[in-house]
């Protein structure tokens, strides 16, 4: 009977690590990410919000940053709406062939 206990707190336990490694500790990881990118923002960085809006940013206050996102467009956007930052090879335009 106890065989049977201790076998089932095994495969418990088992069970809770696979779902920590498989799902919480990505999480964390990405959460993490997201937060170093949120605080090293600098204006004349080109990124993408969370809604999908490509700009420039042109100032960055403690919760907010503008966004040029056209000639004599500026829009202020959530700091943690920033999704990802723009790399060189990212803006470049296309070659057409």
């Amino acid at each position: 009977m106890m065989d049977n206990v201790w076998g089932l707190g095994v495969l418990w336990f088992l069970f809770l690590v696979m779902i920590y490694v498989l799902l919480i500790q990505p999480q964390r990881k990405r959460e993490k990410e997201h937060q170093r990118l949120i605080e090293s923002l600098q204006p004349g960085d080109k990124v993408v919000t969370s809604g999908g809006i490509h700009g420039t940013i042109t100032r960055v206050e403690d919760t907010v940053v503008t966004l040029q996102v056209a000639d004599n467009v500026r829009i202020k956007v959530s700091r943690v709406a920033i999704s990802r930052r723009l790399e060189q090879e990212d803006t470049a335009v296309p070659q057409k062939k």
